[in-house]
């Protein structure tokens, strides 16, 4: 069952609420350093919120919270 456009607007802005009561911050940094430091063998898969949302890395559902994990399948943003 596809979800509503009204639903999944309404997902994605209890995304961005909850990581913001989660404490979550992330500094933008240019394009290159974000090229680079995700190019480093460590850095390959997500570990941690950071990652997944501020170095766009891939990630496994358990990196997640179960909750976080089901907002965005719900924001349809992954």
């Amino acid at each position: 069952m596809p979800i509503s456009p009204d639903s999944a607007d309404a997902a994605l802005l209890q995304l961005a609420v909850t990581l913001r009561e989660r404490g979550y911050r992330f500094t933008t940094v240019t394009p290159a350093t974000h090229e680079r430091v995700n190019n480093r063998k460590e850095n390959q898969w997500a570990q941690n919120i950071e990652d997944v949302f501020g170095w766009s890395r891939p990630f496994l559902s358990e990196v997640l919270p179960h909750a976080i994990f089901d907002l965005m399948e719900r924001a349809e943003v992954m």
